[in-house]
């Protein structure tokens, strides 16, 4: 008789160790090709594996696609990956991911909550079955920033800050963490303490840096400097951070908050104009609400005057 085929439920044990063996980098090509030919092929007759056995690893190498999916950025086919798995908590976070980009804050948050409910629970759990626990694992040094700043961004500062706390706890080196949670605490009225937040979260990033200078550092310490209101020293280091190559919403926001200092400072001619057409381009974190109220001051001082005409020629 001709050999039986290798069973799914090993392919997919052995592109799951492969992944984790090397540490969860990307690219995944290899793995993703063995774990799709397993999946959609699938072979659970064999004498080593019983068929629930198999079925469970099948399932298994789905959520590894799902999440190879997610770090790639492809959310419609993580998605489709996940779909049957409600109780892995995955479906929940991609679905709170399309929210947040849809800008429905609140329903965002509502599925990180419950993504983020399941995973601790999981993490408690003692008596998972094997295949279970060889579920992907999320960064739980992200996905409570992730959490924390849905819910900053649909007003519940107070349970951001619990966030924030515990992103920053599980890795202090993320200094955006560090940085949300000083604008939750803006939103809290704790002003001491976001300034304190703020001072941190460039210090934190300078010190990610190595001793180096950072697109990011510069970008936090500009935003220290604006909320103490020394506008020209602010602008200055928005400025620097714009010298460095840092991600692309992060430019953005640095070039508005620019903007913003010059005509905070005021700089109602030039500077007016660059704010108001970079606001469509600056993330959901950037205080638009500063923004409008710096604009509209400009409006009612007019776009004469000497201190004006000075920093818009200077």
């Amino acid at each position: 008789m001709p050999p039986l085929q290798i069973p799914s439920g090993l392919r997919i044990f052995a592109a799951v160790s492969r992944v984790e063996q090397n540490g969860a980098r990307a690219p995944f090509d290899a793995q993703e090709a063995q774990l799709a030919a397993a999946v959609d092929h699938p072979v659970c007759e064999s004498v080593v594996m019983t068929p629930g056995s198999c079925q469970a690893a099948i399932q298994l190498g789905k959520l590894w696609l799902g999440w190879i999916a997610l770090q790639r950025g492809d959310s419609s086919a993580a998605e489709r990956w996940f779909s049957g798995a409600r109780f892995s908590g995955w479906p929940q976070w991609v679905e709170g991911q399309e929210a947040f980009r849809a800008g429905d804050y609140k329903a965002a948050a509502s599925r990180y909550r419950e993504a983020v409910d399941m995973w601790r629970k999981l993490e408690r759990e003692q008596a998972l079955p094997l295949v279970q626990r060889l579920n992907p694992r999320p960064d739980m040094a992200v996905v409570p920033a992730d959490l924390g700043e849905a819910q900053l961004l649909s007003g519940d500062a107070r349970a951001a800050i619990e966030n924030f706390d515990a992103a920053v706890k599980a890795d202090p080196s993320k200094a955006r963490a560090v940085y949300l949670r000083a604008r939750a605490k803006e939103a809290a009225g704790e002003a001491d303490a976001a300034l304190a937040d703020y001072n941190l979260a460039s210090r934190t990033a300078f010190a990610a840096g190595a001793g180096q200078s950072s697109g990011e550092a510069h970008l936090y310490q500009g935003i220290l400097l604006y909320e103490r209101k020394d506008w020209p020293r602010a602008e200055d280091e928005f400025a620097a951070a714009l010298n460095f190559d840092i991600p692309a919403a992060m430019k953005s926001d640095a070039a508005a908050w620019r903007h913003l200092a010059a005509v905070a400072s005021g700089s109602c001619g030039t500077s007016r104009g660059y704010l108001e057409r970079s606001l469509a381009e600056v993330s959901p974190d950037f205080p638009k609400g500063d923004a409008r109220s710096a604009l509209a001051a400009c409006g009612a001082a007019g776009t004469s005057g000497s201190a004006a005409n000075w920093h818009d020629h200077k």
